[in-house]
């Protein structure tokens, strides 16, 4: 009974010593444009950025209940390409063109909407959430305006 018992109990142990070696990242906060976001955060040893937002998605469509999920998209990039970046961002957000952005497998489909843009978000042609984003919003995202809950009237 004890040889069992050890051969049940050994692999539990094993298992549960899998998860000790993850490494948390320490990352600087560059931005925020919602409570939701997007956000853009960075690594402050390296240049990788991470550019996260949360979107709900329905998981059921009978009873319509939704999730809250949580899409980030990770980048390198210099000072130099980030202004770009944030250039290609402001441009989208206030054309009334549609314009995509792709960063890595990620690609963004920036739309005009009736008072800021959507950006629809799809990685290797699965879709990955929306979110609205205004011009005040992308200067406050990559860090050239403090965060404002009254974008609109700044």
């Amino acid at each position: 009974m004890n040889k069992l018992f050890l051969l049940l109990f050994i692999p539990v142990v094993c298992f549960g010593q899998l998860d000790t070696n993850k490494q948390t990242i320490k990352v600087e906060f560059v931005g925020k444009a919602a409570r939701m976001g997007p956000f853009l955060k960075k690594t402050p040893d390296s240049q990788t950025y991470f550019l996260s937002y949360k979107y709900f998605k329905i998981v059921n469509k009978e009873t319509k209940k939704m999730e809250k999920r949580k899409h980030r998209v990770v980048f390198k990039s210099t000072e130099k390409k980030l202004e770009i970046l944030y250039n290609k961002f402001y441009v989208a957000c206030g054309s009334l063109e549609t314009t995509f952005i792709k960063i890595g497998e990620t690609l963004f489909e920036i739309k005009k909407a009736k008072y800021s843009a959507s950006v629809k978000v799809t990685k290797n042609d699965i879709s990955k959430g929306a979110f609205l984003m205004h011009q005040n919003q992308v200067d406050m995202l990559f860090g050239k305006r403090p965060f404002s809950p009254n974008f609109l009237f700044d």
